[in-house]
């Protein structure tokens, strides 16, 4: 097995190839959740005004956290299309925790009901 993760661990499979397997699988699937959580972690920021998330996208910051309106219905889909047009091409990809009761959503000042994750897609 070589998971090149920058180690060279050798494996025997001599006693219990399953187990030897099973276990060298689970050890890389722990790197591989812990690398993408310290990345995704580094690359989200917040914002609380479209002035602020338009700036953190422009710099590259990767993903950004902004209270929104709702994440479903007729006005959700209006507002995630305005600011798609506002923030050249923002999409909102994710929807994060529990929304803060003072949110307000950073396109029409009213009370927030979901925190999202907003990216540019390239």
């Amino acid at each position: 097995l070589s998971p090149r993760l920058g180690d060279k661990e050798k494996h025997s499979f001599a006693e219990d190839p399953d187990h030897v397997v099973y276990t060298a699988l689970s050890e890389l699937d722990r790197k591989i959740s812990e690398r993408a959580k310290t990345y995704f972690e580094k690359m989200t920021h917040e914002a609380d005004t479209v002035e602020a998330l338009d700036s953190l996208l422009q710099s590259g910051a990767g993903f950004v956290k902004v209270p929104f309106i709702d994440i479903v219905g007729d006005e959700a889909e209006r507002y995630a299309a305005e600011l798609k047009e506002k923030v050249d091409g923002a999409n909102i990809c994710g929807v994060g925790e529990e929304t803060p009761s003072d949110a307000r959503c950073i396109l029409s000042g009213k009370p927030a009901k979901a925190i999202v994750y907003v990216a540019k897609s390239y």
